[in-house]
């Protein structure tokens, strides 16, 4: 089962043009330039670009197929999102904050338990704090476990790095990993730093002026920006 991704979307200084099958496991590293059409590729997938047309598909579930006139919205494609601004609800501790994220599910059943989630993520010294009074480490922890308690079947994490320095990026990274060996969960992860890719990516997307290509040899091509830019 895969993800497959044949759409075209009109953007203001190019068009977005993708024909590419992913894996529906493991970390899927979205890679470019800033601008390049990342962001716009995630959003298509998870249903908030109604201008795209052509096939999107999830495992085995059409979510979007234009010649059919068929579009299934956002809220029922169960995707989760971390964004590079992502904050919590600043009028709710932190545990309201994850129980909100959990009773939003989309299913009763439950794929993901909320003691496990906090245990993951380091968060049961934070429950009972304010928002404001995280650091933007504690936050992203926050967010990224709010996301999952959602229980989506794809989880989407836009430039979630962005604004933490280096230790708490470097710690971040490793809440992810254990996130991805412990809970099966797709993860699309978009960002333009080689180094993230290094140390998450098990399969790569390299997009270039709005072409997605599908790189078959993730751990080379990586090797190869690494070794190109350091």
């Amino acid at each position: 089962m895969t993800i497959q991704v044949q759409v075209d979307l009109v953007l203001s200084d190019f068009n977005l043009s993708t024909n590419i099958t992913l894996p529906n496991s493991g970390i899927v590293g979205i890679f470019g330039e800033s601008g390049s059409g990342k962001t716009s590729l995630a959003r298509t997938i998870a249903g908030l670009e109604k201008s795209a047309t052509g096939l999107v598909r999830f495992r085995e579930t059409i979510w979007q197929d234009t010649k059919q006139k068929l579009f299934i919205p956002t809220y029922e494609r169960q995707v989760g999102f971390v964004f590079q601004d992502s904050i919590l609800f600043p009028h709710l501790s932190v545990q309201d904050n994850l129980m909100f994220g959990y009773k939003r599910r989309s299913s009763t059943i439950d794929l993901v338990d909320v003691e496990d989630v906090i245990e993951l993520f380091d968060l049961a010294n934070l429950l009972n704090r304010d928002p404001a009074s995280l650091s933007g480490g504690e936050t992203q922890r926050a967010v990224i476990a709010q996301a999952v308690l959602g229980q989506p079947q794809l989880l989407i994490m836009d430039e979630p790095m962005t604004g933490l320095d280096h230790h708490r990026r470097k710690t971040a990274v490793l809440y992810i990993e254990k996130l991805h060996e412990v809970m099966d969960i797709p993860i699309l992860y978009i960002t333009h730093s080689i180094r993230e890719l290094d140390r998450l990516a098990s399969h790569l997307v390299v997009i270039e002026h709005g072409s997605a290509l599908k790189i078959t040899d993730a751990k080379n091509y990586i090797e190869t920006l690494m070794q190109e830019n350091f």
